[in-house]
């Protein structure tokens, strides 16, 4: 899940499909490479489900799963596979389609409630995407992913208590989560804690030395704390593993801005913004440095965009973070 909400990046963890299915899957693919070639107009819907989860291609995937659907539309795994194929691709107005017809088929389909919880957040429905992982939960108490999302939504709604809870018993559920630690230092950061997250973010670090989430986790921790040197070495880091990190670049500009290094802090900046052109407050904290260096009409010009977009005057330097999905 990535949305405007939070000082520090949330995992989402979506369920992939089950391990029954991939066991399945697997056996047929083997018996599949064994046997004689197969005209596709003779493929029956089951061959086409095989095709389909054996497949790569995200557009493949929506193909034959597609295909398998058009030959038997009771097929609840093929409507829901097509779904996380859909979500991959962005399109999440059919991804929820698909989703929704899964459950419908299968009304007790934890995991379709649980990836629909998390596309309805994908698009501003956290009101739906509590619903949905309210029932996955109900349906499956100790459900990590339903309660990982659930988490990243009521911190959302601003239920920071209930959100812990979540985080909480997932590390009880996992404690080798790395996601679930990172999650609950980023709550604990919007709590204030800072003494608390921090070493939520060095156990997800432990954990995951390759997760850049988790170490932009604790640049934003230590620069709130005043630790400017250590949150240059780990957004340093989170954009060493991460190379497209919008925000990484966009909050270390935020740190050599600080440390006086306004030429460095334009470069993130760019970067920032030429990763993710519609992000406003890039743009917002562009302009301010290209202010400072008295470049006045790029100020205005990217103050100009920055409103927009949306953005609020009143909020220069701000640090802004979008959940990473680890």
């Amino acid at each position: 899940m990535r949305k405007k909400f939070l000082s520090l990046p949330l995992a989402a963890v979506l369920h992939p499909a089950s391990l029954t299915s991939q066991i399945s899957a697997t056996e047929q693919k083997t018996a599949a490479e064994a046997a004689p070639a197969v005209r596709e107009e003779d493929l029956t819907a089951q061959q086409w489900f095989e095709r389909g989860f054996a497949a790569t291609d995200i557009d493949e995937q929506v193909r034959f799963f597609g295909e398998a659907i058009q030959l038997n539309r009771g097929d609840a795994m093929a409507f829901y596979n097509r779904g996380n194929a859909h979500r991959k691709k962005g399109d999440f107005e059919k991804a929820l389609r698909d989703y929704s017809e899964a459950i419908r088929l299968k009304p007790d389909f934890v995991e379709a409630f649980a990836n629909r919880g998390a596309v309805r957040h994908d698009q501003d429905d956290v009101e739906g995407a509590l619903q949905d992982l309210n029932d996955a939960i109900r349906l499956k108490p100790d459900d990590l992913p339903a309660l990982t999302n659930r988490g990243i939504a009521r911190n959302d709604k601003g239920d920071l208590e209930g959100a812990l809870n979540d985080y909480d018993e997932a590390i009880r559920l996992k404690p080798d989560s790395a996601v679930a630690f990172c999650n609950r230092a980023s709550l604990r950061s919007n709590k204030g804690d800072i003494d608390g997250a921090l070493p939520d973010c060095d156990e997800a670090i432990r954990l995951k030395p390759d997760f850049a989430g988790a170490f932009y986790c604790r640049a934003n921790a230590r620069r709130v704390k005043g630790d400017l040197e250590g949150a240059l070495e780990d957004y340093g880091e989170a954009i060493r593993l991460k190379p497209d990190f919008a925000e990484a670049f966009g909050n270390r500009g935020i740190v050599r801005s600080a440390k006086g290094d306004l030429e460095g802090a334009l470069k993130d900046y760019d970067e920032a913004v030429r990763l993710a052109p519609g992000d406003a407050l890039a743009l917002n904290n562009r302009a301010s440095a290209r202010q400072a260096k008295g470049d006045a009409k790029g100020a205005l010009e990217d103050y100009s965009e920055a409103v927009r977009l949306g953005y609020k005057a009143g909020r220069q330097f701000a640090a802004r973070a979008l959940p990473y999905e680890g």
